[in-house]
């Protein structure tokens, strides 16, 4: 992949060439191979190169024939070939053979209406000198990132929010409904950032910037439907189908590819197919845990052995200080989901054999495969008790332990009894957060609660569970998840720890037509009973072990419960102190401290809890002071 950067100055006055540097700068981990810019009347475009494909020709900003469109471009478009040929058809001269060219002559044949013609993963800027306007342009599900300032005299936008923050007209002020929103979900959603003013381009969306206006578009959307039910065997059939030729179409490049393989069934499948009709022997990389119920590693090195996979594999102990603030730093905002720090030495550890891996990330959304999507399924009978029984249930599950494990059944047992007194999708949501409401305000401080009133994280879950009212509920509680979990958490923390050590990270489960598949998929052949992905799972039985195929999920989380109470617990103290939170002033200290000392003391594991009030401590430092 790579790092893009730019100024747009509306009253048309020249950008300064340093105020572009500055900017690549910090964005050099992104794109190592090469730096490029350019400069006219009030635009300045910048690009740090990470080079994947036409190694010798592929340098950016790259510009038409008379230089009247220009791009800055980061990611990988699938069909380029395809549309190459098309647009050489219709006249078009190309002078590389990169899928950067593609776009530029796919906007003068086509326009506005050129970006929903691209299957990919993409962020990427338009300068068209002849109309004065600049487009950003975001892929369908979200895999690259892409952020913006829209101020009265001046635009910025970028691959990452630390490189606007080198203009110094930003105010690094918090954003309350962000602060709200982490501490609700573990991240930020809805296009918002922790800094106020600085916004995240929505997935599928462009937004036309010139000397007066803007205006935003979305371009593409998730198609719903309910197919006639055909046989299962037709399902299978389609679904080995889109595998066989998706995955392979993914492994397009000119440097070395691996995959990353957890053994859970997504990464496992993923690298089935890797090897059709290649004679490489494919490189895939782990990481496990000295804790044993935290660890996969076992399972990587069954599918390994099944796909003769060249592996590679790291222990992570828990001497991890040394990394935690690099994370947070390449994080760029307060983000809590603690499978970050694993997602971090993996990418580390490919790195130092590939530049490109193939992600199994996508398969949860698609065949409802998360914990919650059992929960949700569940909850469709369990609303149907009287109200004062699932209140009465809902209290004895507050009782139930769950000790310092993965999600254990004692604290999946807690949850939906928690949820399940409500509706959906307030039961979905409340199944996916960190703190919840009365949670917040005993943490929160006065001032804070004062100045931030009137605003829910939930508002943007029944938001997005209104606009597809076609839709089943099951639907209509997916497309939550694509439109927030999926691309604010899960794409978020793939694109930081890859990028971090320049390896382009490819999400082929998430391929356009993967998920129009899924899409029009009966539900009960998403999740049978309570057995999610089973259409999945049915389709690759004949490719995979049996103890891939039947073992439970069990995710990628790190035992942060367990590094809180031992080898971290001098560096929490330390931020956590009644001197640090008190200063900071976004806190109750006492709140605060009561959910540290239960936690030392086994009462409840608050380890999440602590370890987002620790996130957002170093995040805090590293970028406020």
């Amino acid at each position: 992949m790579c790092g893009i950067a730019g100024i747009f100055n509306r009253n048309g006055s020249k950008v300064a060439s340093q105020g572009i540097r500055k900017m690549l700068s910090v964005l050099s981990h992104r794109g190592p191979d090469d730096e490029g810019t350019y400069f006219s009347n009030g635009i300045g475009l910048g690009h740090r190169r990470l080079s994947i494909i036409d190694l010798d020709s592929g340098h950016q900003p790259l510009g038409n024939e008379t230089g009247s469109v220009q791009i800055v471009f980061n990611g990988e478009i699938y069909n380029y070939q395809e549309l190459t040929a098309a647009l050489k058809d219709r006249g078009h001269v190309f002078s590389t053979k990169s899928d950067t060219e593609t776009i530029v002559h796919l906007y003068e044949e086509y326009g506005i209406e050129s970006f929903s013609r691209l299957k990919g993963i993409f962020a990427f800027a338009l300068w068209d000198e002849n109309a004065e306007r600049l487009i950003l342009v975001r892929d369908q599900v979200g895999v690259k990132p892409l952020f913006y300032f829209i101020g009265k005299e001046r635009v910025i936008f970028a691959s990452e929010v630390k490189s606007i923050l080198q203009n110094t007209q930003i105010s690094r002020e918090i954003d309350g409904r962000s602060f709200d929103d982490y501490f609700a979900l573990g991240y930020i959603t809805g296009g918002k950032t922790i800094i106020k003013g600085i916004h995240s381009l929505l997935p599928a969306n462009f937004l036309i910037i010139d000397k007066s206006r803007e205006i935003l578009k979305e371009y593409w959307d998730i198609p719903f439907t309910t197919d006639r039910p055909f046989k299962e065997k037709y399902y299978q059939e389609q679904l080995l189908g889109l595998l066989s030729r998706i995955i392979p179409k993914q492994m397009i490049s000119d440097v070395a590819v691996g995959a990353f393989l957890s053994g859970g069934i997504d990464s496992s499948a993923v690298v089935s197919f890797m090897g059709n009709n290649r004679k490489e022997i494919i490189k895939t990389f782990s990481i496990g845990f000295k804790e044993k119920t935290y660890d996969e590693s076992v399972y990587a090195r069954m599918v390994s052995t099944t796909f003769r996979t060249q592996h590679k594999q790291k222990t992570i102990n828990a001497n991890i200080r040394n990394i935690i603030e690099k994370i947070i730093w390449f994080n760029d905002e307060p983000f809590a989901d603690t499978s970050t720090i694993p997602m971090y030495c993996l990418s580390q550890l490919a790195s130092e054999e590939v530049k490109v891996v193939l992600s199994g990330d996508g398969g949860d959304e698609n065949f409802l495969g998360y914990h919650t999507s059992i929960a949700d399924k569940l909850h469709q009978n369990y609303s149907r008790f009287p109200v004062w029984l699932r209140k009465g249930l809902k209290t004895i599950g507050e009782g139930v332990s769950s000790g310092f494990v993965k999600v254990g059944v004692g604290e999946k047992i807690k949850r939906f009894l928690r949820g399940g007194v409500y509706p959906q999708p307030y039961a979905h949501y409340l199944w996916r957060i960190y703190f919840d409401d009365q949670e917040r305000k005993k943490l929160f401080s006065p001032d804070f609660l004062r100045n931030n009133q009137g605003y829910s994280p939930f508002d943007q879950f029944i938001d997005l569970f209104d606009k597809h009212k076609e839709a089943t509920l099951t639907q209509r509680l997916s497309y939550i998840d694509y439109k927030t979990w999926l691309v604010d958490d899960i794409l978020r923390k793939v694109d930081r720890a890859s990028m971090a050590h320049s390896l382009e990270a490819r999400v082929p489960l998430l391929d356009q037509e993967l998920i129009a598949f899924s899409a029009r998929l009966p539900d009960n052949l998403k999740m049978k009973g309570i057995q999610g992905k089973y259409i999945l799972k049915r389709a690759l039985a004949s490719r995979l072990p049996p103890k891939i195929i039947n073992r439970p999920k069990q995710g990628f989380n790190a035992p942060i419960a367990y590094w809180i109470n031992n080898e971290l617990q001098d560096y929490v103290d330390d931020y956590l102190s009644r001197e640090s939170i008190t200063k900071s002033g976004y806190f109750n200290f006492n709140y605060v401290n009561t959910l540290l000392q239960d936690h030392r003391k086994a009462k409840k594991d608050n380890g999440i809890k602590i370890w987002s009030i620790l996130v957002f401590m170093l995040w805090r430092d590293a970028y406020l002071t």
